[in-house]
């Protein structure tokens, strides 16, 4: 027996009807395709075994099926001698035969089942290696962030490579599960490299990377949380981003996160940063070179009797005192 005026679509627009059920989800459930329907409207063809799928899903509910030669079957071309009967397989429950990206539960047990976040995260490192960081920090931005998996890895890959150098690190997430994942993975690579700053955030892509947003009543109603680490042990840091978490669901729920209507004051560390790139910016305008970020030894193009020149300084001493040729360097230093 078969309905809907002998096609496929017909049969399925009746069982729709009779069911109440939404055709994308029949196709899902039926073929794991959401677009299913509408790509027969469209007059796409199926497989027989598709065919069968649809007709099998139907009669399980009590409908009728399309039969076995309605229109919309892809007509198959057979080249050679015909091939022996084969016994079918055993045929799937097409409820729970779905790929795994159909369903995000079957797609976390893949991902954190699998070599996935590691082959990314070597990957990332590999990358690490062409990168010349200049100060104020190594910029990292990790969109989206997920359970902080891949960015702790390739957080320590960077202190790897580049031990003496700050981090400064804007991780974007929207899902409460996630940011308290990865906020348990920190604890490790806080101690491991302290001068890290780590900025949670749910503000969109174009917003978070410099953490600006585009409009003025966005700015003035963030909500703003900083927890500056204290102690001597991954342990110490563990327990004072628990802390941090328990203020974090206060202000999130879990499918998104709100943004109350009162002012918070910005990151006053990112705040600095963000003034010392001006400043490194400026230097870069002017010619100005940082030879020596800790010891503070910076050099000035200067031209001195009609030659062109490198005025010294160095941190601690009191005025500029000292020049030396383009090419000698701090070593060929002379009073001036």
């Amino acid at each position: 027996m078969q309905g809907g005026g002998g096609t496929l679509l017909g049969s399925i627009s009746d069982f729709c009807r009779r069911t109440g059920m939404a055709e994308s989800t029949f196709g899902r459930r039926a073929v794991n395709d959401g677009k299913f329907v509408a790509r027969l409207r469209d007059g796409a063809r199926v497989t027989p075994e598709t065919l069968t799928r649809v007709n099998d899903f139907m009669a399980k509910h009590g409908a009728p099926g399309a039969g076995d030669a309605p229109p919309e079957l892809m007509a198959l071309i057979h080249a050679g001698a015909p091939q022996p009967a084969v016994a079918p397989a055993q045929k799937a429950d097409p409820e729970t035969n779905f790929r795994f990206f159909d369903n995000r539960q079957k797609y976390l047990l893949f991902v954190n089942t699998c070599s996935e976040k590691d082959v990314i995260a070597r990957r990332v490192g590999l990358e690490l290696g062409q990168i010349h960081p200049r100060p104020p920090a190594v910029r990292l931005f990790d969109a989206g962030m997920g359970d902080g998996t891949v960015l702790a890895r390739v957080m320590r890959e960077m202190h790897r490579r580049f031990p003496t150098v700050p981090f400064y690190i804007v991780g974007k997430e929207i899902s409460l599960e996630d940011v308290r994942l990865s906020l348990r993975k920190m604890a490790d690579r806080f101690f491991e490299h302290p001068a890290t700053v780590l900025v949670v955030t749910n503000m969109y892509y174009s917003e978070a990377p410099w953490l600006q947003p585009r409009a003025v009543s966005a700015a003035t109603s963030m909500v703003w949380h900083e927890a500056a680490l204290t102690g001597t042990t991954s342990h110490d840091f563990s327990e004072q981003i628990a802390t941090s978490e328990e203020w974090t669901k206060r202000l999130i729920t879990p499918l998104e996160w709100p943004i109350p209507s009162f002012f918070s004051p910005v990151n006053s560390l990112v705040r600095t940063l963000a003034d010392i790139r001006e400043v490194f910016c400026e230097f870069q305008k002017r010619d100005i070179q940082i030879k020596d970020l800790e010891r503070g030894l910076i050099d000035f193009p200067a031209i001195i009797g009609g030659k062109e020149v490198f005025l010294c300084w160095e941190q601690d001493e009191d005025d500029i005192e000292f020049w030396h040729d383009l090419d000698s360097g701090y070593a060929g230093r002379e009073r001036l």
